[in-house]
């Protein structure tokens, strides 16, 4: 399988985890813009065994974090307009589109974004078609019972036929011990029903998304043991997965190295 991993702080000691990795990777760094994601870029490039780079651009907390239609427009106008402008210089760029609402992060913007909503969807729909050919752009998309079109229509989900991306879906297992052993429970049936399907659907434009390995933003995200982590991984392994995208390098140890290996 190939094997991309997220970090969302990228601090000196979490990127000293790619000392356990001899083997290739995709990493993809959270960064608050574009000029930051290069600095770190060019950092990680110096191990052999990272074969790409991926840019998760972040709006600050306020602007509600995560790239969706709620976040603040200002914010995302500064993201793609920078993201354009380098572009369009001839830069080569790889795109994490964290597509989350901002529930957790910022409650308010549904209300004070509300009209400006539709406006945003316009916007970022435009982005996806008119770069799709010069940026390669990876969705990370949060699981839900909606239909595809439903999501696409909203600006939460993107159709690798229609705009080229590869789709992640982000079935961190461990978060459904927020809500104790039922949920654990869920999530596990859901993260198998979501390989099954999706798997089938997009082959190998399909992502599965393995977590949490280490606290997020959130701060509070319940992790997944390493049990849990072979358990989720032989299972992509068994039902033909491609791509696993795990969250995240800092929390990565020897043990969980030697699980990844185990399923590459």
């Amino acid at each position: 399988m190939q094997v991309k991993i997220y970090e969302e702080f990228p601090t000196e000691k979490n990127l000293s985890k790619l000392k356990l990795i001899d083997f290739n990777i995709e990493l993809i760094i959270a960064a608050s813009n574009l000029s930051k994601f290069r600095e770190y870029e060019k950092k990680v490039k110096k191990n052999k065994n990272v074969k790409a780079v991926g840019y998760w651009p972040t709006l600050k907390k306020e602007e509600g974090y995560w790239i969706s239609p709620w976040g603040k427009r200002e914010g995302l106008i500064r993201i793609l307009n920078e993201i354009k402008e380098n572009v369009d210089k001839g830069e080569k760029l790889f795109l994490k589109w964290d597509a989350e609402a901002p529930w957790f992060m910022k409650k308010s913007l549904y209300i004070t974004e509300f009209f400006k909503f539709f406006g945003n969807v316009r916007m970022i729909k435009k982005f996806f078609r008119d770069y799709k050919s010069k940026i390669r752009i990876i969705t990370a998309e949060k699981p839900n019972i909606l239909p595809e079109w439903f999501n696409d229509l909203f600006g939460m989900g993107f159709h690798p036929e229609k705009y080229g991306n590869e789709k992640v879906k982000m079935m961190y297992t461990s978060l459904g011990k927020y809500a104790g052993s039922i949920g654990a429970w869920i999530f596990k049936k859901w993260y198998r029903r979501v390989v099954k399907k999706w798997g089938k659907r997009h082959s190998d434009k399909f992502v599965i998304g393995i977590g949490c390995t280490a606290i997020g933003i959130l701060g509070d995200e319940p992790l997944i043991t390493k049990e849990e982590f072979e358990r989720d991984l032989k299972f992509a392994k068994e039902n033909g997965m491609k791509k696993v995208a795990i969250f995240r390098l800092g929390g990565l140890d020897k043990e969980f190295v030697d699980i990844l290996k185990n399923y590459l």
